[in-house]
Parts: C-alpha cells; sequence; structure tokens
C-alpha cells in the first residue's frame, strides 16, 4: 500500500512539474564538497580537482563548504578566491560557490548587532546548531537584510 501510494504520488509530482531548460539539458555539475574535501578547499587541493573534473567533461564546479571559513583568507587561497574562480573558467566550465545566506555563524560580528528574533528561538533563545544561528526569515528586516 504504502509503495503504491508514493507511486502515485511520483506520478503526479512529474505531471504538474513546469518544463525548464535545466531538466531538459541536465548539466554536468561537479561539488568539490562530497567525497572531496568536506569543507577544507585551498587553491592548491582545488586545482588538480578543477583539471580532473574538465577533463571528465563537467560543465560547472562549484566550490562548497569552507571556502569562506577564515574570512579573505591568505592561508586557504594566497592569489585570492579569484584565482580560482578564473582557473574553474579557464577550463571551460562555469564556477560556482556555495552560499547559505539561511544562516550565520555564532562568532560572527553582525550576530551581535542584531536583535535576536532575526534567529530561529527556543525558550527565548535563538538556538545553535553547528555553531551557526538559523535565520529566521519571517523577521522582515533579516529577510530585507539576505535579500
Amino acid at each position: 500500500e504504502f509503495q503504491k501510494a508514493v507511486a502515485e504520488l511520483t506520478k503526479y509530482r512529474r505531471r504538474i512539474r513546469r518544463k525548464n531548460e535545466d531538466n531538459e539539458k541536465l548539466p554536468v555539475i561537479f561539488n568539490d564538497y562530497m567525497n572531496c574535501l568536506m569543507g577544507d578547499p585551498t587553491t592548491e587541493v582545488l586545482k588538480p580537482l578543477i583539471d580532473s573534473a574538465a577533463e571528465s567533461g563537467c560543465e560547472y564546479f562549484c566550490v562548497d563548504c569552507g571556502w569562506y571559513s577564515d574570512g579573505p583568507s591568505d592561508r586557504r587561497f594566497p592569489g585570492g578566491i579569484e584565482e580560482v574562480i578564473r582557473y574553474i573558467r579557464d577550463k571551460g566550465m562555469v564556477p560556482g560557490l556555495w552560499l547559505e545566506l539561511e544562516v550565520m555563524g555564532i562568532n560572527c560580528p553582525m550576530a551581535s548587532r542584531v536583535s535576536k528574533d532575526w534567529f530561529f528561538q527556543r525558550n527565548g533563545r535563538p538556538i545553535i546548531d553547528h555553531c551557526r544561528y538559523q535565520l529566521d526569515f519571517r523577521n522582515k528586516e533579516g529577510r530585507d537584510y539576505a535579500t
């Protein structure tokens, strides 16, 4: 019974889904996080991955978690993140940077300057998950700032 219900829901979802170019073209996207860097990218370790992704026919290369960890980091990216972005483009791929606009690190200077109702709360205190606050987009100021 459960499998039949899921099958019917899947058929319905496929029937109502709008057509769009991304679902027709299905570009190949390489993301450096899973099974690779696990949030610890540097120019040095990214370049061989970018080379391999390009050789494999990837069309997009996404630098995921960790590129922002140290702020504008000379240690991670001695030539700046721009060098990595340029390298991706030079290999014929579209560069991407993973963003999580819905979170703010607990040590982010702005976190102490904004109202605590910018964040999801429990018992009147912002909830911390993985050293981050989750923005509550019901708050208009937080939503406007993210926008």
